[in-house]
């Protein structure tokens, strides 16, 4: 998903493993976020549209009462969580009905940039210098002591285990479902790693990928990392494992499918 800033919002699909891609505009500004539950597809993106498919019904799109960009969403059984900010500042969490009717919101110091869920209780969210998590699905939260970074991502392959990603280059892991996070890579000033976004296929093998054809593989859960080199030096924001491939989408609308 992506689209052009502030004029449309974009879904791609493929059916045949990423070979062929259909594109279909669901949204009037960018969508920076989705997730997909049972037969829901929810999308979420600038300026705080969300955009919404239940199977076999045409896209539908809202926007509820919060004016700044919408960063991350989640849907669970009955009601969607979703985070955002603007400008590294004024970082929300709400949580809305089934029919993306608001129910409470949240206030932060800053910005969020990605969300995860552990478990149907458990939600976690990351962003600027900050990481949240939930254990009551999302009413009410209490932060991480680990700061240090502009955390970009995060991602959970079980109910335990989990990682996060920063622009300054860290990477987080943890094996406690968010209670404590190990660090993989510390934050550098000089020189740095702009990591953007993190998936694993299981607990050994995952990808972070990042600005300037940044693309790091895992073998062994994080502990060690191999480069990627010789791949186009495209800034990559998100990134997608399953076995021995990864797909990348790039800041520019790009989709590249790896061998690992």
């Amino acid at each position: 998903m992506g689209g052009d800033e502030y004029e449309y919002g974009i879904v791609q699909t493929s059916s045949d493993g990423g070979l062929t891609w259909s594109l279909d505009t669901v949204s009037q500004k960018s969508v920076l976020d989705f997730d997909v539950f049972n037969d829901t597809i929810c999308a979420a993106g600038i300026r705080g549209y969300i955009t919404y498919k239940e199977e076999g019904v045409a896209w539908r799109e809202v926007r509820p009462s919060e004016p700044n960009n919408a960063t991350g969403i989640l849907k669970l059984a009955n009601e969607y969580i979703v985070a955002g900010g603007i400008a590294f500042n004024n970082g929300f969490i709400m949580r809305l009905s089934e029919e993306l009717e608001l129910i409470d919101k949240t206030s932060f110091p800053g910005q969020f940039n990605a969300l995860a869920k552990s478990s149907m209780q458990s939600i976690h969210a990351v962003g600027y210098g900050q990481i949240y998590s939930s254990r009551d699905a999302g009413i009410s939260w209490e932060p991480n002591s680990q700061v240090g970074d502009n955390y970009q991502d995060i991602f959970f392959v079980n109910a335990r285990v989990g990682w996060i990603v920063g622009q300054a280059g860290s990477i987080l892991k943890t094996e406690d479902e968010g209670l404590t996070w190990q660090s993989l890579h510390k934050p550098t000033t000089h020189g740095k790693l702009d990591f953007n976004g993190v998936h694993f296929h299981n607990e050994d093998d995952g990808a972070a990928v990042g600005d300037e054809g940044l693309v790091w593989i895992t073998r062994d859960g994080g502990s060690n990392w191999s480069v990627i080199e010789d791949i186009p030096s495209y800034n990559f924001i998100s990134v997608f494992m399953q076995e021995d491939k990864a797909w990348l989408t790039t800041d520019q609308g790009h989709i590249l499918r790896l061998f690992i």
